[in-house]
């Protein structure tokens, strides 16, 4: 007796030395057979089985096994092989759905079939994979109530959420179980992930702050054309070589391997492996939260005279930069932990737009010599009126630096550990 099945090939387990039990995906479930010598480098269905190929399979019975006579490729998606975070994506997702579905269940098929046309074209794989999740987590029965409050059913007021009590909890509930309020991204979020659909995979347009927070090993992102909400602090504790973006996405662009809005007027990342000049867009207003936290290798940057903020720990422990211009004509605000930790900076000659410095912004500089708060010309007076607390902090190599009169407010310990001063 024959039987043809389509499938997706999420597993196969060598037998010997050419031979392979191999389990398929399928619209009814998973499938499992023998595959006589597709280890040989002749086989004519070793490209068929391999993992994540979509194929056509006729397979002979003889009782209750099954064994493979022919293999055809309906998509071989060997294109996927080139990424080891793709790979590694989709190893996690067959290992997922061997273990928490039943052998007759196939209702992710089609979820798992949409994924892999999407990673075709581009698309995260750590946003895909994630969503796949909650589909194996809804069907193996342990899905989180994300419609209402769990403990007294409300829709309004959604504060919080907790995994051991079992999804969503309003505010007035929330003290009941001592949990703290959650953002509202993170919430929608969640929301999200856990109902989206499958004609839906490919239309996220949000990405909130610290969303890839503890992804150590993510080096590669691409964002979907759909993407047009980047927050402030998304790129948080992540640690990007190469960041790239679809040609149809009109919200932002790639330049020189920085991440802009497509108008330029916030830079949003630069990944930690850059290693030229930069030369900040003269058109950015804003350099973001994070933007070149850790950037390792970035030794100079220019910040062009349209800047009017630059973003808390933007160039945190950018170790090896050495110098930064400010050329900026407007009134512009260096916020909390911006240049913390560059170790290798020299000198700071501050435009006379400058009109704040946040809490810890050059602490630990510890090669900072010099620092020059330079006057508007029209006025003859420089615009900076606070400094935060500890903002020069263990700045050991510091020589000289005066004070503009107009400083209205100097925080606590602002040149603690400043030895040479």
């Amino acid at each position: 007796m024959e039987l043809i099945v389509d499938g997706i090939v999420i597993s196969s387990t060598p037998i010997k030395e050419k031979d392979a039990m191999v389990n398929l995906l399928t619209k009814n479930g998973r499938v499992g057979f023998f595959a006589r010598s597709i280890m040989s480098l002749n086989s004519k269905n070793a490209s068929s089985c391999l993992l994540f190929s979509h194929s056509s399979f006729t397979l002979s019975s003889k009782g209750e096994s099954l064994s493979l006579k022919k293999g055809e490729i309906i998509t071989s998606n060997y294109k996927l092989y080139e990424s080891i975070e793709t790979m590694t994506c989709l190893q996690f997702m067959s290992e997922m759905t061997l273990k928490l579905l039943d052998e007759d269940e196939g209702s992710t098929y089609e979820y798992f079939l949409k994924i892999l046309e999407l990673l075709n074209e581009g698309f995260d794989s750590l946003t895909l994979i994630t969503i796949y999740l909650a589909k194996l987590i809804k069907l193996s029965g342990y899905s989180i109530n994300y419609s209402n409050c769990v403990e007294c059913s409300s829709k309004k007021n959604i504060v919080s959420l907790d995994y051991n009590v079992g999804g969503f909890i309003c505010n007035k509930c929330a003290s009941k179980f001592n949990l703290r309020k959650k953002e509202d991204e993170y919430l929608k979020i969640i929301r999200y992930i856990f109902m989206v659909d499958i004609d839906n995979f490919n239309k996220v347009e949000y990405l909130g702050d610290s969303v890839f927070e503890g992804c150590d090993n993510l080096k590669e992102l691409n964002l979907g054309k759909n993407i047009k909400v980047l927050k402030n602090k998304t790129f948080y504790g992540v640690n990007l070589n190469n960041i790239t973006i679809e040609n149809e996405n009109p919200y932002y662009k790639i330049t020189g391997n920085v991440l802009y809005t497509s108008d330029y007027s916030k830079l949003i990342y630069v990944p930690t492996n850059y290693s030229v000049n930069l030369v900040i867009n003269e058109n950015t207003t804003v350099i973001n939260d994070y933007s070149m936290f850790g950037a390792k290798y970035l030794t100079s940057v220019t910040i062009p005279s349209s800047i009017n903020y630059i973003g808390e720990s933007s160039f945190k422990n950018c170790k090896m930069l050495e110098s930064v211009t400010f050329n900026s004509a407007m009134h512009y605000s260096i916020q909390n932990n911006a240049f913390e930790g560059c170790e290798n900076l020299k000198q700071l000659n501050f435009s006379a737009g400058l009109e704040s410095i946040g809490r810890e912004a050059f602490k630990n500089c510890k090669s900072l010599k010099k620092i020059i708060f330079n006057i508007s010309t029209a006025s003859n007076i420089s615009s900076i009126s606070s400094i935060g607390n500890s903002a020069f902090k263990n700045c050991k190599s510091l020589e000289s630096i005066v004070l503009p009169d107009c400083v209205m407010y100097i925080g606590n310990e602002l040149f603690s550990g400043c030895s040479s001063l």
